[in-house]
């Protein structure tokens, strides 16, 4: 029940989210699945209570003035050690792929990495989406990637596409810009 957008363009980063949530057969608005750090911004698809958790805690992590992919491997663990504190302790403490999949997306003022549910971080050069919503998200933003909108745009415009196209991503839009 989510759409996350995210994409570097002319050098700036934009992320989005819809709102919709899910607790089984009812839906309703969730609110941002954006979480800020210091100098970067998750979305979350998967757990409301990773999105918590994540909120609850992320003043606690050390960003780096600099992102890498070292950086965020370190960001990673970090989140890998939160959840055994305050969540799936057995999976995170053996690393393994969570029972409850969770997918983070990190946008930073010049890079973009996916955390997968199972720790490990790949970076991607200009845009990523991921969440109920994602093939729509990655087809809308593959379409305006060459047009003449900026990053905040293309992420608003993609996740609208989600929302008006998929039964399972809604309405309102939240766009962060780094």
């Amino acid at each position: 029940m989510t759409a996350i957008a995210v994409v570097k363009k002319d050098g700036k980063v934009s992320i989005a989210s819809d709102s919709m949530g899910s607790n089984g057969s009812v839906t309703h608005n969730y609110g941002t699945k954006l979480v800020k750090g210091s100098n970067f911004v998750i979305g979350v698809s998967g757990s409301y209570r990773v999105t918590d958790i994540l909120r609850d805690n992320v003043e606690d992590f050390k960003a780096p003035k600099t992102w890498t992919r070292k950086e965020a491997r370190r960001f990673a663990e970090w989140f890998r050690k939160t959840m055994i504190e305050y969540g799936s302790k057995k999976e995170a403490e053996a690393a393994e792929i969570l029972k409850h999949p969770i997918w983070l997306v990190m946008a930073t003022k010049s890079k973009i990495f996916r955390i997968q549910t199972d720790y490990s971080v790949v970076e991607h050069r200009t845009r990523d989406a991921t969440g109920a919503g994602a093939q729509i998200v990655e087809g809308a933003m593959h379409a305006l990637y060459d047009t003449k909108l900026n990053s905040s745009d293309i992420v608003r415009e993609a996740i609208r596409a989600a929302c008006d196209l998929s039964p399972h991503c809604g309405k309102p839009i939240h766009v962060e810009d780094l």
